[in-house]
């Protein structure tokens, strides 16, 4: 949880954008992508819910259909998400003050992570959230984990178009970095 404590910081100190996000894609479609894994953290917790409790089949939803609870495959989930994690903060940190949650155009970044990588903050974003799936994989995690992927890539490509209309330079970055 504490990289959410990074996003706060990252959010409080960023620079003015070049561009705002005015269209709804640019302000509707990453606010869901920031909410989304917060379902996938919670939806067991969820399944003790008195009220679900009364609907078998949202309980058999939310409920794990497998349990990794001390085996092999906990050590290897477990270094996914951290994997994830730390992903995310180095993205971050190579963000510095063009951090932001809906998209805008700030300053284009190629330093840190994003030299090799045109989106470590996804891909972290995206480990994390898949191995929290594997953890306590639900059908609604499932659903939820797929769900969150089809949109960070349509993040990611309207993002793009963005950074290529604001920084012309953004073509020639995106054709030497690796393409997630």
């Amino acid at each position: 949880m504490s990289i959410f404590a990074f996003y706060g910081i990252s959010y409080l100190i960023r620079v003015p954008a070049v561009s705002t996000a005015s269209r709804p894609r640019e302000i509707y479609l990453p606010l869901l992508c920031s909410i989304l894994p917060f379902g996938i953290y919670e939806s067991y917790s969820w399944s003790f819910l008195p009220w679900i409790q009364n609907y078998h089949f949202l309980q058999k939803l939310l409920m794990p259909f497998a349990s990794t609870f001390l085996t092999q495959r906990s050590l290897l989930i477990t270094f996914v998400i951290i994997s994830g994690n730390a992903l995310s903060l180095a993205a971050i940190v190579s963000l510095k003050k063009s951090f932001s949650i809906l998209t805008e155009a700030r300053a284009l970044v190629t330093t840190g992570v994003y030299r090799w990588v045109r989106h470590p903050l996804y891909i972290g974003e995206s480990l994390t959230t898949l191995g929290c799936c594997l953890y306590l994989p639900s059908w609604f995690n499932v659903f939820l984990t797929v769900f969150f992927f089809v949109l960070i890539l349509l993040r990611a490509k309207f993002e793009e178009g963005k950074m290529i209309e604001f920084f012309p330079e953004y073509q020639e970055y995106k054709a030497r970095v690796f393409p997630v």
